[in-house]
């Protein structure tokens, strides 16, 4: 729409005197950038506009009418619809869909105060600091998770047949495409997609482009340029015809195709969308494997990375987007955000209630099945929620030799005699296998769960599918290590770097229940262990070093719990 521009619209004709185009002939350009060549339009918001052209002026270089405008074509302006708000809860990683036009890979997003504008800093306005949020979660060894700083971007991603698919993965995404005279329909393989549980497929009102490298015309590559514009009409993706000029790399613009309905044949889907053939111009279009991958346009999504840890107090924080314009970038260098995608909370989630664990052996090490017990309530939000629901499980203190959690997680199963002094235990889940979303399937749900039961009358509801991760931790963890510079006998916890003072690290002791002491290392003390360290002990070892004074050299020394000192 035109009240999306930002003057001048309409753009003058510039004087073609003026134009640095090298060896190409003036006679191909008509730009639009006013008489000094100096003239820009800006677009303040995201959408599809028209291009229109007027050939026709009157004596103040004006158009001579209305009816002397004339359709050029169509662009995208890439971008989030905007207005969007989003709740999350605290202590759950979750994601951020972002709804717009001509979205990609190229997304990020910062998330800044209320008080903030996306404008701000030529655009880069400062990401909100301290213990509101992390991102990069969960994390493995402590390889992520953390808290940011004043430029922390968030990436976002599109989905498409071939991220579905998985990495290595040859299978096609279109299988044909049926060409009418006011309607188009192409047939989308999704068998695996299905049989594993995969809910994302493109539906009724998506925005779509395909990949247009690779896809053939009348069982070739298409080379001449009618071929070419067929294809770019079939993918919406289109070449700026000036980027065809070798030595140059073809330059795209994207349009999409808009999905009107969605037909379910398992294996497969059949996409309709309007876009019409004359009878006697209608190529045969096909898609060797690899070719004619889609890529949904109207919606972005980031990983399902970011975890509150603190409920946001007053106005919701500002969501800004901006684009790399690349569908990459390059270290160290932050993207101009461009427009705000909406406002976020973080909020402490409702509890249930009723929420209770079961062991039914209260003997150490005993292998037993756990009873998981619940209401969910009656929340208004349980019945307004389109399509499938997930139900997630997280056992936050799982055992590792070196962690000194509570849970050792096994497979469900039954258990012969001769367990657990012999074997014939349950099968163990190891911390680092899992079994991806994408793969979640109905046979693990029967290798992770003996039973489910509900005492609705319609009973539990059947899984589509289910899946388990890897042991993640946001903090690194150590194996034991003997001291050596004292007369103790034991070993370090865990430990963390980079805590900025001893009292952060005073505090991340007594967040830990097994932490009986801790040292810190100070950055002008030269510790071998290196600046602003953070080390844990458990009691066989804090008694120890309590025995002998405890003072090691260049560290500071706290004892976290109430212990009499003889």
């Amino acid at each position: 729409p035109t009240a999306a521009l930002t003057s001048p619209n309409p753009m003058p004709l510039a004087d073609v005197g003026y134009l640095d185009i090298g060896n190409r002939s003036t006679s191909s350009y008509l730009p639009f950038m006013g008489p000094g060549v100096d003239e820009n339009i800006t677009m303040s918001s995201a959408g599809v506009v028209a291009v229109c052209y007027c050939a026709m002026l009157s004596g103040g270089g004006e158009c001579l009418d209305d009816g002397s405008w004339w359709f050029a074509g169509r662009l995208t302006i890439h971008g989030p619809a905007g207005g969007q708000v989003w709740y999350l809860p605290v202590g759950v990683n979750s994601r951020i869909s972002v709804h717009g036009w001509g979205l990609g890979g190229d997304g990020r997003l910062r998330i800044v105060a209320a008080s903030s504008s996306c404008t701000d800093h030529d655009g880069r306005p400062p990401t909100i600091t301290g213990e509101v949020y992390k991102t990069r979660c969960p994390a493995q060894n402590g390889l992520g998770c953390k808290y940011g700083d004043a430029d922390t971007e968030v990436r976002t991603h599109a989905l498409t047949g071939a991220s579905l698919e998985g990495p290595g993965s040859s299978a096609r995404s279109v299988l044909r495409a049926e060409l009418g005279r006011t309607t188009t329909t192409l047939e989308i393989w999704s068998g695996s997609r299905r049989r594993r549980g995969v809910i994302d497929q493109l539906r009724a009102g998506d925005t779509f482009t395909l990949d247009s490298s690779g896809v053939h015309v009348n069982s070739k590559p298409a080379t001449t340029a009618s071929e070419r514009h067929a294809v770019a009409r079939l993918t919406g993706e289109h070449d700026f015809q000036d980027s065809l000029q070798p030595p140059m790399i073809p330059v795209m613009h994207l349009l999409g195709h808009k999905i009107s309905s969605v037909e379910d044949l398992g294996d497969s889907q059949l996409v309709h969308f309007p876009l019409g053939w004359e009878p006697d111009d209608r190529p045969d279009f096909s898609f060797p494997a690899g070719a004619g991958i889609w890529t949904r346009r109207n919606r972005a999504d980031t990983h399902e990375e970011i975890l509150g840890t603190k409920a946001t107090d007053g106005e919701a924080l500002r969501v800004c987007w901006g684009s790399t314009g690349t569908g990459g970038e390059s270290p160290g260098v932050t993207t101009p955000m461009s427009a705000e995608a909406g406002r976020l909370t973080f909020v402490d989630a409702p509890r249930m209630p009723s929420a209770k664990v079961y062991f039914p052996s209260r003997v150490s090490r005993m292998i037993s099945p756990v009873v998981i017990a619940f209401e969910t309530g009656n929340l208004s939000e349980y019945v307004q929620v389109p399509g499938k629901t997930k139900l997630v499980l997280r056992f936050l203190d799982v055992n590792e030799s070196f962690n000194g959690g509570k849970f050792f997680p096994r497979f469900a199963g039954d258990m012969k005699p001769s367990c657990p002094n012999f074997g014939g235990c349950p099968e163990e889940l190891g911390f680092d296998s899992e079994v991806a979303y994408t793969e979640a399937q109905q046979h693990w749900c029967g290798r992770l769960f003996s039973e489910l039961w509900s005492s609705d009358p319609e009973g539990f509801p059947v899984p589509h599918g289910c899946y388990f991760t890897k042991t993640h931790r946001d903090q690194a963890y150590v194996n034991f290590e003997i001291i050596s510079d004292t007369n103790c006998d034991g070993g370090y916890i865990r430990h963390y770097n980079n805590v900025p003072t001893v009292e952060e690290c005073q505090a991340l002791c007594a967040a830990q229940g097994d932490c009986a002491l801790f040292r810190y290392c100070y950055a002008e003390t030269g510790c071998s262990e290196g600046a602003r360290t953070c080390w844990q002990m458990d009691d066989s070892v804090a008694s120890c070093m309590r025995a002998n004074a405890g003072l090691v050299p260049s560290r500071i020394v706290g004892i976290r719990k109430s212990v009499d000192p003889s």
